[in-house]
């Protein structure tokens, strides 16, 4: 126990880190998984696929409704048998892709060992869809993030929105 705490002393003392690399988790969120590619205009087209959740009026006639319940070895189909004449509101889950352009001078682009890609090169990796992995701060990705990134995977920091042209400044 002395020991211990005589070796944690002296690396504070010293600055030395006393944690290996290899089991320290990454300071900031993961990286997101988007498909980026090129617009006819040149700017960097960016989708995701989202869901919501959408109140539906399912009129009562005895018949069942068959509910997606989402499970983690995939879509678990259970079926609500209603009773005649009763009306209840089903919530359902609506798929869509978002797709979101940004003008190229503004994204920073990285190769899967956090090296910057040259932006003359964003034309020649971007002319098709590409899976990529966004910057979900804002900011670059940490080191410890890529270990697991498979060769080739370009990570893309895109610039942060302006809260002056959100919802709440209309």
């Amino acid at each position: 126990m002395n020991t211990l705490m005589a070796l944690t002393t002296f690396s504070v003392i010293l600055g030395a880190n006393t944690w290996d690399d290899q089991r320290r988790l990454p300071p900031g969120p993961p990286p997101l998984r988007r498909i980026a590619s090129l617009d006819a205009a040149g700017r960097i087209k960016v989708q995701e696929r989202c869901f919501k959740q959408v109140a539906v009026l399912v009129k009562g006639g005895g018949q069942g409704i068959q509910r997606f319940v989402q499970a983690p070895g995939g879509p678990v189909r259970a079926v609500i048998a209603m009773q005649p004449g009763i009306n209840q509101v089903v919530y359902r889950y609506v798929f869509f892709t978002r797709t979101t352009t940004f003008d190229p001078k503004f994204v920073r682009v990285y190769d899967d060992r956090g090296r910057v890609v040259d932006a003359k090169d964003h034309p020649r990796l971007l002319q098709k869809e590409l899976n990529v992995l966004v910057s979900a701060n804002g900011h670059g990705v940490d080191r410890l993030a890529l270990r697991q990134v498979p060769p080739g995977t370009l990570i893309l920091v895109l610039p942060r929105p302006d809260p002056s042209s959100g919802p709440a400044a209309q």
